[in-house]
């Protein structure tokens, strides 16, 4: 008698290779799958696997663990008395081993056999025995083809979760700034977070998506977007004490930090996050820039709900609310700066419907450059038929303001390069109109020339430059002593996307004499 038995041989790495991955695009190796302790990964556990199931039928063949131990060491092993490898095992198999329990791990092993061969031999024996004594290879084949099936089943699952793990390391490795509408944002500490909106066809607001660990534990969570910009993006990090108390809305309960990718990736691609204005988060705050701080007041007073604590040399110069009988409602606020110039917000609704629009509208030169013609082809953006020449854009009143906070956190004062070389242009060209100085046209273009080229090598581009020859005219006392805003680029050598032949020859064209200079 030999250490082969006549019985299928279940390989697990085989029918991985032959059945599960052919099924699957992942590209997972066996041995990176993560299989539970109780599945076998070998051909000697598969077969200690289906010895045990086997001898699970034959107990309930002979009704009694003790009456199968008689028939297997009295009937059958009697026969093999010259074959000691049969006899000595089935005499060594256990009362918990011919309940189905044969271990490689519960062996009582000597100097001669291991505990795995030894296992091997008892689950070759029980084969031999239930073919031969119950004439029934037939159950062996279908015990067989259950094992078979409950170990690919195992193999579809680790393969599912390895694909899973890599489908989500590979988005924490190269995480987009954008996915399905959703803006991915600054988060404190170790935490990911996307900002869009979250509801149903009812109800749709801004929330912010959480990726986070917290008392050891991974979290996908969501939050209001009040609640993120006024108690959470101001910690140092996500496991505290402030996080516990925060109304959230559980995404899920992931295991890993990849396992929660996926889950966070899949919340946002179910999700659209672009169904609604998202504010900017300095508006929702009371504290931060621009945050606003209460409704409308029912009396239609004036009311500042805005914080006037506003960055750089902005300032609030006015923000005013009032309303009629009709139940129309009226706003502007006008923020202003030195060298921007202003930035004003205005408009009505009408009841609670709040039809029609707010204007956004920026008064004074076009000095941001956010909403300089040049560097914005939207035609969101018109120029109002006003003589102050300002641009206007059409939002409501969210994103009107939100707008505004934008522009004015992104600058909030100008270089002082560029604010002290408009002042020394502003300050020529008044001189120019100064019967008492001596200041001519010629010293006005050669000191805007100057300061153009000590402009651009300091690190201005073009754009910058022009700006602030325009804020130069602005500053002079006199609209007709300003400068055409190409003609010191020009001079200085200094070429603008907008410049052509055609607008240098305007500039010269239009360049003031002395003596429209003297006579005005």
């Amino acid at each position: 008698m030999t250490d082969t038995i006549p019985a299928p041989t279940i390989s697990p790495r085989s029918v991985y290779a032959d059945e599960v991955a052919p099924e699957s695009d992942a590209d997972v190796a066996f041995d990176d799958l993560e299989l539970p302790d109780s599945m076998p990964t070998t051909e000697t556990e598969t077969r200690i696997r289906l010895a045990n199931r086997v001898l699970e039928w034959a107990v309930q063949q002979e009704g009694h663990h003790s009456e199968l131990s008689r028939t297997l060491t009295g009937e059958w092993a009697g026969e093999y008395r010259d074959h000691e490898y049969f006899r000595r095992q089935a005499f060594a198999l256990t009362p918990r081993e011919l309940h189905g329990q044969i271990s490689i791990d519960e062996q009582d092993t000597d100097d001669d056999t291991d505990a795995e061969t030894q296992a091997r031999q008892k689950a070759n024996t029980v084969l031999a025995f239930v073919s031969e004594h119950y004439d029934n290879a037939d159950v062996i084949h279908s015990k067989a083809a259950d094992v078979a099936d409950e170990i690919a089943t195992t193999l579809t699952d680790a393969l599912e979760d390895a694909t899973r793990i890599k489908r989500g390391k590979a988005f924490l490795s190269d995480l987009p700034a954008e996915h399905n509408g959703w803006e991915r944002i600054d988060v404190p500490g170790f935490a990911l977070g996307y900002y869009g909106c979250h509801g149903d066809d009812e109800t749709t607001r801004p929330v912010v998506a959480l990726l986070f660990e917290m008392d050891g534990y991974v979290r996908a969570w969501t939050v209001t977007a009040s609640d993120f910009a006024q108690e959470i993006r101001h910690l140092t990090g996500l496991d505290t004490e402030e996080m516990q108390n925060l109304r959230f809305r559980r995404i899920s309960n992931p295991e890993s930090w990849a396992d929660g990718a996926v889950d966070l990736r899949e919340h946002l691609a179910d999700t659209p996050g672009d169904q609604t204005h998202r504010p900017h988060f300095d508006t929702l705050d009371p504290d931060a820039v621009g945050g606003r701080t209460g409704p409308y007041p029912a009396d239609k007073r004036r009311f500042d709900p805005i914080n006037a604590e506003l960055p750089g040399e902005w300032s609030l110069a006015s923000h005013t609310v009032g309303g009629n009988q009709d139940l129309t409602e009226r706003e502007e606020a006008l923020f202003e700066h030195p060298y921007y110039g202003g930035l004003r917000v205005s408009g009505k609704r009408r009841d609670d419907a709040n039809n029609g629009c707010w204007k956004f509208g920026l008064t004074g030169a076009n000095i941001l450059p956010e909403l300089d013609p040049a560097t914005d082809d939207s035609d969101e953006y018109l120029t109002a038929p006003t003589k102050s020449k300002y641009l206007q854009r059409r939002l409501d009143r969210e994103e009107a303001y939100d707008l505004v906070v934008e522009l004015i956190t992104a600058n909030p004062t100008a270089p002082d390069r560029l604010w002290e070389a408009a002042t020394a242009i502003a300050d020529a060209q008044d001189a120019a109109l100064d019967d008492e100085s001596d200041t001519e046209w010629g010293d006005v273009e050669a000191i805007a020339a100057d300061e153009v080229r000590a402009a651009v090598d300091a690190g201005h581009d073009a754009l910058e430059v022009h700006r602030m020859v325009r804020v130069a005219n602005r500053m002079g006392s006199e609209p007709k002593s300003n400068l055409p805003t190409f003609r010191p680029l020009r001079d200085a050598g200094v070429v603008h996307p907008d410049m052509s032949d055609h607008a240098t020859d305007e500039a010269r064209r239009n360049r003031p004499g002395q003596a429209e200079l003297s006579a005005y």
